[in-house]
């Protein structure tokens, strides 16, 4: 009988163990994990409290500053169209001065039935309302008056402001008229309704005795 030398080799076949490889990536995952543990900054914890933000520190101090005094040149009823420590050019309308008084005593009128105050114009009463809040000392009752008149002039300021464009035609008439004059500032500045006696003062000029509050006086216009 002759031999058969066609022997092929019978090779085992790999056995995909699923259970092997899920384990090897659960072990690889944890040991990541732990790695990632000891190696990571700590995280610092801080508890937030309700508080102030901020502190108020109240100075008080002396400006020293290039200020002018502008007087009217006509007699009458004035009214004013910028606010209080706005900054104003040669080209804004500051003041009008009404000689009979017809045009003002309408100026008036229509401000105290307007309803029409601007968004930007709230938000500036509401900040100095604000401001006065935080501020405020019973025992130092004057700064009222301050506050006062600060929020009267933006109000007067708006409701003017306003009016004026309504009353275009009879401003016009009594201009024709020479009973209604308007003013614009004569140089580029800060507008201050308000004088109190330190106006050209210099450095040189400053003494102890103009840090009593109590002594210090001042004119609203």
């Amino acid at each position: 009988m002759a031999k058969n030398d066609n022997i092929v080799k019978y090779k085992n076949p790999i056995n995909f163990n699923i259970g092997v490889v899920i384990f090897l990536i659960i072990i690889i995952y944890v040991a990541f994990n732990v790695f990632s543990y000891f190696t990571k900054n700590d995280i610092a914890e801080y508890q937030v409290q309700q508080g102030s933000i901020a502190s108020n520190h109240i100075y008080q101090g002396i400006i020293v500053r290039d200020e002018t005094i502008e007087y009217a040149s006509k007699n009458g009823y004035v009214d004013y169209y910028m606010k209080n420590g706005s900054k104003v050019s040669v080209t804004d309308m500051i003041y009008s001065i009404d000689i009979v008084g017809n045009i003002s005593n309408e100026i008036a009128a229509n401000s105290s039935t307007s309803q029409d105050i601007s968004k930007d114009s709230l938000e500036a009463i509401s900040k100095e309302i604000d401001d006065f809040l935080k501020i405020y000392d019973a025992n130092n009752f004057s700064t009222s008056y301050t506050f006062y008149n600060n929020l009267h002039a933006e109000i007067v300021y708006n409701l003017n402001s306003s009016v004026l464009t309504d009353l275009t035609d009879k401003i016009n008439q009594a201009e024709a008229n020479n009973t209604f004059f308007k003013f614009s500032s004569p140089a580029d500045g800060v507008i201050i309704y308000e004088i109190d006696g330190f106006e050209g003062t210099t450095a040189d000029d400053i003494m102890e005795s103009n840090f009593d509050t109590s002594a210090y006086q001042k004119k609203y216009l």
